[in-house]
């Protein structure tokens, strides 16, 4: 005789059994309805609860995802920008580029603010997602017919999967920005290797210079006032003196990244000249680069900048003295080279 659990056919059978003594019966209703039970709360536990599933009407498609794990996983694949949408790029001056990697920042932070909001004051992401104009989005990936989908959906039981969403679109974003990135990185670099030009006579027989004078073609107005006198790129780990007398910022480019080095309320900083972000400089020894240690620390995305790129030691309120510690160099104005 079958005994299985698992076949109720079978158990049932056993129950009606005429062979069984009264009490056998009993213990083996008892076993029958705890048995149900069990099942009944395996079941419960196991299979989410068909409200809190995604459906979305997606075209002429309706998609069912019952958990944010198994939307995030559907997700993955749209968190990269598409490389064949590159191209479309290619017709945009360094100065267009520049400023689409800022909107796209401004976004970032919009869709950040999005997210902290929402996890400080509990408010619907229904709600918040509102205040979002669908045009907003980009279509790569339909992520505009996503979000437009999403919105549709009522109440605060779907604001997990919401939140998937917004995440796995801060992740294109960010992929996004580093490809336009990469071109404008690219595009300065040809622009300045283009319009390099050395300005001293090596004599026969002698080694150049380490440090070498040019002429840099950049964007209109990143180095106004400066431009005519020339540049020079800082020899390696050898310290200059550079005067700070003249008011105007003093433009350093670290590789191709332009900054500032200027007063803010009296106080000297580092400024970068995409984000505009200052970081004020301290008497005495300062280390610019991607390296957290560093007292100035720039935007990580910018990968030719070493670690530790630049060390800045400010002698007093009109000198200041930098050494060129990277892999990619650093290019100060000649005109505010003092000599040694």
């Amino acid at each position: 005789m079958d005994t299985s659990l698992t076949h109720p056919s079978s158990l049932e059978w056993q129950f009606e059994a005429p062979q069984f003594s009264a009490v056998n019966q009993h213990l083996l209703s008892g076993l029958r309805a705890g048995w149900v039970r069990l099942r009944n709360a395996a079941a419960q536990l196991f299979a989410p609860a068909e409200d809190s599933a995604l459906v979305l009407l997606y075209g002429n498609e309706v998609l069912r995802f019952p958990t944010p794990r198994e939307f995030a996983f559907a997700l993955a694949h749209r968190s990269e920008y598409p490389r064949t949408r590159v191209a479309q790029f290619e017709s945009m001056t360094t100065v267009e580029l520049r400023r689409a990697v800022r909107d796209i920042r401004h976004v970032e932070v919009e869709f950040s603010k999005l997210l902290s909001d929402a996890r400080q004051s509990g408010s619907s992401m229904r709600a918040l997602l509102a205040d979002f104009d669908l045009r907003t989005f980009s279509s790569d990936h339909d992520w505009r017919s996503l979000f437009g989908a999403l919105s549709q959906l009522d109440g605060a039981r779907h604001d997990e999967f919401r939140r998937v969403a917004v995440q796995h679109y801060a992740r294109y974003l960010a992929s996004r920005r580093g490809v336009l990135q990469e071109l404008r990185i690219a595009r300065q670099r040809d622009e300045v290797a283009s319009a390099r030009t050395p300005s001293y006579a090596v004599p026969a027989q002698s080694p150049p210079p380490r440090a070498e004078r040019v002429t840099l073609d950049t964007p209109a107005g990143s180095l106004r006032g400066d431009d005519d006198a020339g540049y020079l790129r800082l020899p390696e780990s050898d310290a200059v003196t550079l005067s700070l007398v003249d008011p105007k910022p003093l433009r350093v480019f670290l590789s191709a990244y332009p900054f500032r080095i200027e007063r803010h309320d009296g106080r000297l900083c580092v400024v970068d000249g995409n984000s505009r972000r200052a970081t004020p400089l301290v008497r005495g020894r300062n280390v610019v680069g991607r390296g957290k240690g560093c007292e100035v620390v720039v935007d990580n995305d910018y990968r030719e900048v070493s670690r530790e790129h630049l060390i800045i030691d400010v002698i007093d309120s009109g000198t200041l003295r930098v050494s060129d510690v990277s892999s990619h160099g650093t290019t100060v104005p000649l005109a505010r080279v003092l000599p040694n």
